[in-house]
């Protein structure tokens, strides 16, 4: 589960909405599709977001949290003295993650219909695809992060995608939209490597912080770390006056992300185990504080 929450969650949502782009491209062809096939995948991302909403209502507190007797943390915590060194690690750990998957899997689709010009039920197959994978990827990263500790997973993909990710990039752009198969595989190892890199850094940042913090901590290093690693496409696509310089404006922005990654990654403690020794510790607490 360590990496299937994050990660994984993200390559379900991706293979369903690639699954829509198929089954609405094949109804509403051509201009159609310009005219209403994309209202008809609008509606289909609010289902979505009612369904965010029923699994929301439905989550219930950690015993943690219920159980905890101390008084709420200040919010301010996150921000002063120790908490602050920590926040600023999590964010550009969290940005340089947040980054990789923007720039591969969130960048995917303009690469293949812009630049290297996939027709697009090809396209949607490959998405999909590649989707599929990164579920896969995302739940076999967090099992390796439980067995050899978060820091040494993620360190460990973040060094393999400093020259994976830039390399598959020119491959998937020099192959061309003729070359389906091998371009759609070249995809699923470029989303394989850089989902299973951040897969487990969701537990990794809720074990960074003590029960009090633990929610807005994770929170805010998340939020605003995916913030920053969103505006990589758009800083792409600013730097790259043609079509034909997407490709190397994309692999050098990679390359920036997955450095700032590893170089957080590297800095940060190992967290594996925090939480079972913060509930030992409480347990221990409890049972030799008098009634």
């Amino acid at each position: 589960m360590s990496g299937l929450i994050g990660a994984g969650g993200a390559g379900l949502g991706a293979a369903l909405a690639s699954l829509a782009y198929i089954v609405v491209s094949a109804i509403f062809t051509g201009p159609a599709f310009d005219q209403w096939g994309w209202r008809v995948l609008f509606f289909c991302g609010l289902l979505s977001a009612l369904l965010s909403l029923f699994v929301l209502r439905k989550v219930e507190e950690s015993p943690e949290f219920e159980g905890k007797r101390q008084a709420p943390v200040p919010f301010r915590e996150l921000v002063r003295g120790r908490g602050k060194k920590i926040l600023a690690l999590n964010i550009a750990v969290a940005a340089g993650g947040g980054a990789q998957y923007y720039l591969t899997s969130g960048y995917l689709p303009t690469l293949l219909g812009e630049v290297v010009g996939v027709p697009a039920g090809a396209r949607g197959i490959i998405l999909l695809v590649s989707s599929v994978v990164v579920i896969g990827a995302a739940i076999g990263a967090g099992e390796l992060s439980e067995r050899l500790g978060r820091r040494r997973t993620m360190l460990g993909f973040g060094l393999v995608n400093l020259v994976a990710l830039p390399s598959l990039t020119w491959g998937i752009a020099s192959v061309g939209g003729g070359h389906g198969v091998v371009v759609a595989l070249l995809c699923a190892v470029m989303v394989m490597l850089s989902n299973a890199a951040y897969a487990p850094l969701m537990i990794f940042l809720n074990e960074r912080y003590p029960t009090g913090l633990r929610a807005r901590g994770t929170a805010v290093s998340w939020n605003l770390g995916f913030m920053l690693g969103g505006l990589m496409p758009t800083l792409v696509s600013l730097l790259s006056p043609e079509l034909s310089d997407v490709p190397s404006r994309l692999a050098l922005f990679l390359v920036g992300a997955t450095l700032v990654f590893v170089v957080a990654i590297w800095a940060a403690p190992e967290t594996r185990g925090a939480l079972d020794r913060e509930r030992h510790a409480r347990t221990v607490t409890d049972e030799t504080t008098p009634a």
